[in-house]
């Protein structure tokens, strides 16, 4: 009987452990702070939507693929028991020279195929990784302070791209018994003209293939007092290299000592993730380190050989984000949102002073649940037309008499930049003649043949062959992701005109100038422009859902709550719950209301 009351007891500890145990997982792009940016897990260590700045208490955080997380209040710090993982494809943005530590040995940051990154303009956000444990692989890390590795850390560090603007030292990291390694890795420091790397104070290290480069005319590589094992290439900006009480079996004559006034050194052999992880043991063919003269460092530059562009962003981060619209607003419809289904993506360019020069967008047509002639535009809100220099091509437009255009390629008549993509979708993703409407019925006697979706790719040119436009240039700040406000163009009921002054857009989001604002708080619209509440009922409930990747639509006729179970309780609470509605996680989903083939 005492037998198996122990086992009882130890199985209790065990449930209780993993309640308390809290996780944050990223499920949007956001700032560290906001509770929206995170689905929170578990019961321990608080009850916050979002992770606090130093994570304790058995807490995990995870930034999940395609999501750039920003954490620009205060610094992060890992203590007792906690994880910060970066998967593939996710990053996470230190910005306003905000810096991260681990402070407590049993602490774990993991970045796997991901990006951890300062903010660029300053030199204040220090990494400080004094204990705990680092497993960092195939990853792009930029640190815009000073990177210290010491005491009781450990870890390893395979085919990483480690950018340090400051100084880099290597302090006590690894032990006797389990050494750190460093495989792979293309590590500068002193990015900003000045710094150091220093390796010393009983370091263990398993170096191979690391390529060290200084760049500064007057920094130093060190090695001391330390255990190496594995081979090094080093590279660095002048002769000054300090070798002393190394044990082990480490390969340090095969350098390149390079006095290159440029302050960066130089690097041959291949390329890996915008960094050399190069295979070559000399000097030889030294490229230059600004090909296209644009002021960005080719290891920066993802346009090397064009003056005009420089960094290329992407929105989503990966894949395509879903617009689905309800078309008979006021009215609530049969609420099944598939009168519209579209994915988008779109990527931003910007040149080295970071003045966006062109944002390419892609949109999927994917169904028409619809009778109507519907349209489909978007706002860029607060961006003026004559920010503008053109468009091309200019849209999947039949010549609509509603639709005037600028010379640009802009909607004439709007406050705002306006680019109408779609006057009438059902000319772009056309109904076969069988059956009702366009890849919405999966069964007789209303089906029809599938409809391969359309893609309509649209290039909007702020800055034309290095000329700014009669508006002026935009900064890559001054247009956010924010900005981009779609929505659909309602056709007319009993007819297959279209109406022009009729929109609906995404919840709060403004309308255009085009709109008839009497509409606004009329049958089930509970719009209050003086509050800035749009297109939502007295309930909260929308006429128009995005979701930051791609997922199925509503058959036609069945409403939305019977194929994405939580949705109705999602859009209730203003957000507040069940912030996963859309996933395919257990009890989410009602897969035979869904348009899956």
């Amino acid at each position: 009987m005492k037998k198996i009351l122990s086992i009882i007891i130890i199985n209790c500890f065990i449930l209780l452990t993993i309640e308390a145990q809290t996780v944050w997982t990223s499920r949007t792009n956001g700032s560290w702070s906001n509770g929206n940016t995170w689905t929170r897990t578990g019961s321990g260590g608080g009850t916050s939507s979002a992770p606090p700045a130093t994570l304790g208490n058995n807490q995990r955080v995870i930034i999940r693929s395609g999501h750039t997380v920003t954490q620009s209040v205060s610094n992060i710090v890992l203590d007792e028991n906690s994880r910060l993982t970066i998967e593939n494809g996710g990053r996470l943005n230190m910005g306003n020279m905000r810096g991260l530590s681990l402070i407590n040995n049993n602490c774990i940051f993991t970045i796997n195929n991901g990006t951890y990154e300062n903010n660029t303009s300053g030199n204040g956000g220090n990494v400080l990784i004094e204990r705990g444990v680092i497993n960092w692989k195939d990853a792009s890390i930029f640190i815009s302070g000073n990177f210290t590795l010491k005491t009781d850390a450990t870890g390893t560090l395979e085919n990483i791209c480690l950018r340090v603007k400051q100084s880099s030292l290597v302090e006590g990291f690894g032990s006797s018994t389990t050494y750190a390694v460093i495989k792979d890795v293309y590590w500068m420091s002193g990015v900003s003209g000045t710094g150091n790397f220093s390796v010393k104070a009983n370091a263990f290290l398993n170096a191979n293939n690391l390529r060290v480069l200084v760049g500064s005319t007057s920094g130093y590589a060190e090695f001391e007092n330390s255990t190496i094992v594995g081979t090094i290439f080093s590279i660095y900006a002048n002769d000054n290299l300090i070798i002393s009480n190394l044990s082990g079996n480490p390969s340090l004559n095969n350098y390149c000592a390079d006095n290159n006034a440029q302050g960066l050194g130089a690097f041959s052999g291949t390329k890996n993730n915008n960094c050399a992880v190069a295979i070559a043991q000399s000097c030889s063919g030294i490229p230059r380190p600004d090909l296209d003269g644009d002021g960005i460092n080719d290891d920066f530059d993802d346009f090397p050989n064009d003056i005009n562009r420089a960094f290329s962003s992407f929105y989503p981060c990966n894949g395509y984000a879903t617009l689905m619209y309800e078309d008979l607003w006021p009215l609530k419809g049969d609420y099944d949102f598939n009168d519209l289904v579209i994915d988008y993506k779109y990527q931003t360019i910007t040149n080295g002073a970071n003045q966006v020069v062109e944002v390419k967008y892609t949109f999927v047509l994917k169904a028409i649940g619809a009778g109507l002639r519907n349209g489909f535009g978007f706002q860029l809100d607060n961006i003026t037309p004559d920010k503008i220099s053109s468009i091309s091509p200019n849209s999947k437009t039949h010549n609509a008499s509603w639709l005037t255009l600028n010379n640009n390629g802009t909607e004439a008549g709007q406050t705002f930049t306006n680019v109408i993509v779609y006057d009438d979708v059902y000319k772009s993703l056309p109904w076969q003649g069988v059956g009702n409407m366009v890849n919405v019925y999966m069964d007789e006697p209303n089906a029809n043949p599938y409809v391969t979706p359309d893609t309509t790719r649209i290039t909007l040119r702020f800055i034309e062959n290095g000329v700014a436009p009669s508006g002026g240039v935009l900064t890559a700040s001054q247009l956010p992701n924010s900005a981009f406000n779609p929505y659909l163009i309602c056709g007319e009921q009993n007819s297959m005109n279209q109406q022009r002054n009729k929109e609906i857009h995404l919840p709060n989001r403004i309308p255009s100038s085009k709109m008839n604002t009497a509409l606004f708080g009329t049958q089930k619209d509970d719009s209050n422009p003086a509050t800035g509440k749009y297109y939502k009922t007295s309930e909260n409930l929308p006429w128009a859902i995005e979701i930051f990747e791609s997922i199925p639509h509503m058959q036609e006729k069945r409403d939305i709550s019977s194929g994405y179970n939580n949705f109705i309780p999602w859009a209730e609470s203003n957000g507040s719950m069940f912030n996963n509605w859309f996933s395919s996680n257990p009890g989410n989903r009602n897969e035979t209301n869904l348009y899956i083939r």
